[in-house]
């Protein structure tokens, strides 16, 4: 998957094939446990599909990611859907959520950055 997060422009398409098309299902499998008002973190959200997802069933959604470009891909997606007041990204990775409070969110997901983790 770095490869596909080098081009980050390319990563949508990308996903689509190497799961061969499957990552709609699971993505709609996950948001089927989010419910309309929930807090919920988004780890590794990536170009935003997952986030997006969540926020129009009406979570309040923070979604956190390591790469600046996927995030910029991420934002253009939050204004193009008009979900800016239910999303707010970050560039942080999951090692520097210390300073979050540890009940502040209803939810914590993560489509596909378990891969990406160091020992």
């Amino acid at each position: 998957m770095k490869i596909l997060e080098s081009a980050p422009n390319r990563y949508d398409k990308g996903i689509q094939i190497l799961t061969f098309g499957r990552l709609n299902k699971y993505y709609d499998d996950l948001i089927s446990h989010i419910k309309k008002g929930q807090k919920v973190l988004d780890i590794g959200c990536g170009t935003g599909a997952l986030t997006l997802k969540a926020a129009q069933i009406g979570a309040k959604v923070k979604g956190i990611d390591d790469n600046s470009q996927m995030l910029e891909i991420a934002q253009k997606r939050v204004a193009a859907a008009n979900l800016a007041q239910n999303i707010q990204l970050s560039e942080m990775g999951a090692g520097e959520l210390e300073s979050e409070e540890s009940k502040s969110y209803d939810a914590v997901m993560s489509g596909l950055c378990f891969s990406e983790l160091s020992d």
